[in-house]
């Protein structure tokens, strides 16, 4: 059963390399999808303030996606560039 499901999640991610200082998802925009870093690092921001920043292994607009809303913070490339797993939202 785990094999089907890894399959199918598979299908349904789609591959995303963001360049330094770009924005990968914007606060109060609409949640279109859950971001899993693989690479690279952003800056999370909440009006414009550091929040913290986002390394690899880690998930980006979670709440938003989750709960079908819009982002609630805005995360910004910090490497050289940022490659995401976009999963769309429901």
């Amino acid at each position: 059963m785990d094999d089907v499901v890894g399959a199918d999640m598979g299908v349904l991610l789609q591959h995303a390399y963001f360049v330094e200082e770009s924005m990968i998802i914007q606060e109060g925009a609409k949640a279109i999808g859950l971001y899993f870093v693989t690479e690279g690092s952003a800056t999370l921001l909440v009006g414009g303030l550091l929040l913290r920043e986002s390394l690899p292994g880690e998930l980006l607009g979670e709440l938003g996606c989750l709960m079908g809303g819009n982002y609630r913070y805005s995360a910004k490339v910090l490497s050289k560039y940022c490659r995401c797993e976009i999963l769309p939202c429901a």
